[in-house]
């Protein structure tokens, strides 16, 4: 069988030695396929993988739920996360289990700020360490912030990004299953000049999205009672706005 994700590297005969799924501790054998998603702009990668099931055996499945699962890909850990969903599927010439997992980040959507609520002459790593231990890595720390303060109710996740993105750092999943606050680069030029040739400017929407590959402007105007709008688009973002995982040659994950 050929697994649902393939690395540079790999060939059709090796492929699979490659790519290895622990679960509790434990090497998983005879794993039919792995599923890997992650986004930039999301805090925790998904993935999921199949197992042939047998009616006979149908206990030892059960310990797939909420078990630690841990993806490696030439011995060296891809992410970490915890099996949540158990799925079963059943045609005749197949039988199949699916667990579907998330990276162990996740945690910080759901789990909220648990009292005191403020943080004194702390970096960003100082109180990511003591809300979520083990979770977070601030790869250029912060200097040490005056006063912070969390809200009643609010999650990890969006106390911390509160925190990082004024001092303009982006939080992104990392390839050990934690959640990476990084600095994005700034070149000091401007985006976009923009020079009328014909008559006044009317409007100017500019857009730019760090999930994407591109900026784009729209310029819209009017001269000698003729309206015009016109349409740009920046393809030259650096690749260091957006990390990016090459799972395959013709297939990329951000």
């Amino acid at each position: 069988m050929i697994p649902l994700i393939t690395f540079p590297g790999a060939t059709k005969d090796n492929e699979f030695d490659q790519v290895e799924i622990w679960v509790s501790g434990k090497k998983l054998k005879g794993w039919a396929g792995l599923n890997f998603k992650t986004e930039i702009d999301a805090c925790a990668a998904g993935f999921s993988f199949d197992v042939p099931f047998d009616p006979d055996r149908q206990m030892p499945f059960k310990r797939f739920g909420y078990e630690s699962v841990e993806i490696k890909y030439r011995g060296k850990t891809l992410t970490k996360g915890t099996a949540e969903v158990l799925s079963y599927g059943s045609a005749p010439e197949n039988r199949s289990v699916n667990i579907q997992c998330r990276s162990k980040a996740a945690r910080l959507l759901e789990d909220q700020i648990e009292p005191p609520f403020q943080f004194k002459s702390m970096t960003l790593q100082q109180i990511a360490d003591q809300i979520a231990p083990g979770l977070v890595d601030v790869e250029d720390d912060t200097a040490p912030i005056p006063w912070s303060t969390a809200e009643a109710g609010q999650t990890q996740y969006e106390f911390l990004t509160k925190i990082a993105s004024p001092r303009g750092l982006w939080a992104m999943p990392g390839l050990d299953g934690k959640l990476v606050f990084r600095k994005l680069p700034v070149s000091g030029k401007a985006d976009l000049v923009i020079k009328p040739r014909k008559g006044p400017i009317g409007d100017i929407s500019y857009g730019a999205d760090g999930t994407q590959r591109y900026s784009k402007v729209i310029a819209s105007g009017s001269g000698n009672g003729i309206g015009r709008k016109e349409e740009v688009s920046d393809p030259e973002i650096s690749s260091e706005k957006r990390g990016v995982l090459y799972v395959k040659p013709e297939q990329q994950s951000a």
